[in-house]
């Protein structure tokens, strides 16, 4: 079963939205559970006051991963919309305005409205039919096709 060019942005986009989720998780441990450390709270009672900073360190090394492995997601997408290099991809092939519209609302999630106002050229309808007619084209060329600018593989 291949997927289509819009189940993989889409994709692309969850795993955006649920990195931002865990770095905004993270963000709140770190305001919260580290504060200053009292010297009567460390030696003394029931709890290891170590046990917050070990606790954030641990979720420190998987938002770290986490964003690592979105990297290597993103750059991969990217290539398709824009090339290895920067100088092809649907870009090349199309036109920028079609992968910027599908990097702008898939990569970076943003919403129509926003890239329309952005862009001050396009309505958001605009801006998403640009956006389903690159997603057609990369579909109806295939990934690799497209990545490549054109070049066969």
């Amino acid at each position: 079963m291949t997927i289509s060019a819009r189940e993989y942005f889409e994709g692309v986009r969850a795993q955006v939205r649920k990195f931002e989720r865990v770095e905004a998780r993270y963000a709140e441990l770190s305001d919260t559970s580290i504060g200053a450390i009292k010297y009567d709270e460390a030696h003394g009672g029931s709890s290891d006051p170590m046990a917050r900073i070990d606790a954030a360190m641990d979720y420190e090394q998987i938002v770290a991963e986490r964003r690592a492995e979105l990297e290597k997601m993103l750059d991969a997408a990217t290539s398709i919309l824009y090339g290895e290099h920067g100088r092809g991809g649907l870009a090349k092939l199309k036109g920028s305005i079609y992968a910027d519209c599908i990097c702008m609302h898939y990569l970076q999630d943003a919403s129509w409205a926003h890239i329309a106002r952005y862009s001050e050229m396009y309505s958001a309808q605009e801006i998403r039919n640009k956006a389903m007619s690159g997603l057609r084209f990369i579909d109806r060329h295939g990934f690799a096709y497209v990545r490549e600018g054109g070049d066969r593989v």
